[in-house]
């Protein structure tokens, strides 16, 4: 009986720390349901890279001023926000040649990219390239040098265009 009297005290002792009630447990906060979409639109469209260029990667400040001009500077978006690498988007977003809205969701999957980025940056080329040609481009913002981004090219690849459910 004794023994039972003392278990039974040492298991109420044990139990009444907070770290062992249930109330006392950390809250951790379930995690957010992924993002779902919907197919609007599926393309064709050349991929290429932009990057942000360094001018410790550059031999010469012509090399570096050469840089600037092809990628800008990669410090701000043409819609004043900070590049993200495989999420900025540099697209032709001139409304009257078929342009792509600012925060346009666009899928891209294959050469090794998997990613869902949003047009957040103006690609002067590609506005170029529609009205020359008639081709669709988008730029991809990535953290890799000028000569990793010319060896990757430009590659034609089926995008699609999302919309939020």
């Amino acid at each position: 009986m004794k023994g039972g009297i003392c278990t039974l005290l040492v298991l109420l002792l044990a139990c009444s720390q907070p770290t062992s009630s249930r109330a006392y447990f950390k809250y951790v906060p379930h995690e957010p349901p992924a993002k779902r979409y919907k197919v609007v639109k599926i393309l064709k469209a050349q991929i290429s890279r932009y990057i942000k260029p360094e001018r410790k990667y550059y031999s010469s400040d012509a090399a570096y001023r050469k840089a600037i001009k092809l990628n800008g500077k990669g410090k701000e978006t043409y819609f004043k926000t900070t590049p993200q690498e495989n999420f900025t988007i540099a697209a032709n977003v001139n409304p009257s040649e078929n342009g792509f809205k600012k925060g346009t969701i666009i899928k891209i999957n294959g050469h090794g990219i998997n990613l869902i980025g949003e047009v957040e940056d103006r690609c002067v080329a590609a506005e170029k390239l529609w009205k020359r040609k008639r081709i669709i481009q988008f730029d991809i913002f990535s953290k890799m040098s000028q000569k990793q981004a010319d060896d990757w090219g430009k590659r034609e690849m089926t995008v699609e265009i999302l919309q939020p459910i």
